[in-house]
């Protein structure tokens, strides 16, 4: 599967803001700027190998861990179920369900 285009990684992060803030009616604490770089960053961590990850040092870490270690500031401040959502969403668009 290739990663995501810069469109699509939009179509993600504004996905993934309107399930958390929209719908929620609350206040959005991370921009789309925040947003497209961590679905971004989410779908490379996809395309990394395994040899690539332990060398990148975490090799000792659970999968979802050195995702978690690896998300770019401040999206890493975001909530587990928030993360994970867009762990989810990033790969609902590349399988073309959203």
């Amino acid at each position: 599967m290739a990663t995501l285009t810069q469109t699509q990684l939009q179509q993600v992060a504004a996905y993934w803001a309107n399930q958390n803030f929209g719908q929620l009616n609350s206040t959005a604490n991370f921009s789309m700027d925040h947003l497209i770089a961590a679905a971004q960053n989410i779908d490379n961590a996809f395309d990394t190998t395994i040899n690539a990850a332990q060398a990148a040092g975490f090799g000792p870490q659970t999968l979802i861990n050195a995702l978690n270690a690896n998300l770019p500031a401040p999206f890493s401040t975001a909530t587990n179920q928030q993360k994970i959502n867009m762990a989810c969403n990033v790969l609902l668009k590349r399988a073309g369900l959203i």
